[in-house]
């Protein structure tokens, strides 16, 4: 296609949708009044199974605390069933938990906890623009189920759209800048049409092993269930990356020769 074999087309793509987004989001900061300043610590585990070659489980667990008194924010948890379509799409499902603390003030003691459960479909796509730079996004679609005095219903579907830019240096490291932005749609009541925008960059540490690294900050600006009011979140997020070979071919092949 033209367009993927464009590198210009792509640049200007990619800074296009970053400016729009992000204009979106300080508009809408700077024409609110009601803008509550929080900071976070998000410690995140990320386990990657490799079934097949073009199949795998994906997992994060995250821990999200308040800074500076590490007051509890939220626990998630989170799995999906991935399979690479192509080298550059791939499509995933699966299913996330969320219990949060609650009210979401690092000021207050926590009252009780609000639980979620979210069935997830999941789109991404990459292009190569160079041998060391690539454009990528990301479609999320969540399928939130809040909980209730009888157990769960069914809340509001939200779409998630991400940019992505990532640049490799060196033989182990790359930086990434992003932004995603979340909609609301379908719902059992009325919602919001906005709910969030996320903008931020990271940089990942990836040597030979079975581990890498990554730290990220970004901002959130997050859409509160009452009117006008918003929560404008700085975030540092602290990833340990782990891949494992379910089916390693190097172990099956010594156990082989073995017998």
């Amino acid at each position: 296609m033209y367009f993927c074999g464009n590198p210009q087309i792509v640049k200007r793509l990619l800074a296009f949708l970053l400016f729009i987004i992000t204009a979106s989001s300080i508009n809408f900061l700077h024409a609110q009044s009601d803008i509550t300043n929080q900071s976070q610590l998000w410690l995140r585990y990320n386990p990657r199974v490799t079934i097949f070659n073009d199949l795998r489980i994906k997992a994060d667990l995250d821990q999200r605390v308040y800074l500076p008194n590490l007051r509890q924010h939220q626990y998630v948890g989170r799995a999906q069933l991935e399979f690479d379509v192509t080298n550059d799409w791939k499509v995933s499902g699966g299913f996330s938990y969320f219990q949060t603390a609650l009210p979401q003030d690092p000021n207050v003691d926590v009252v009780s906890y609000g639980e979620e459960l979210r069935p997830e479909l999941e789109t991404n796509y990459k292009i190569d623009v160079q041998s060391n730079l690539s454009f990528s996004q990301r479609i999320r679609t969540d399928f939130r189920f809040m909980e209730n005095a009888t157990g769960f219903s069914y809340s509001n579907t939200r779409f998630r759209y991400m940019a992505m830019g990532t640049y490799s240096f060196l033989p182990a490291w790359k930086v990434t800048v992003w932004d995603e932005i979340h909609v609301n749609g379908l719902a059992s009541e009325s919602v919001n049409f906005f709910d969030q925008n996320r903008i931020g960059m990271n940089v990942t540490w990836a040597p030979k092993g079975v581990f890498a690294y990554d730290i990220m900050y970004f901002n959130m600006f997050h859409r509160r269930s009452a009117p006008d009011s918003y929560y404008n979140r700085q975030i540092v997020r602290f990833t340990l990356i782990h891949t494992i070979d379910a089916f390693d071919q190097s172990a099956r092949c010594s156990a082989a020769a073995g017998r």
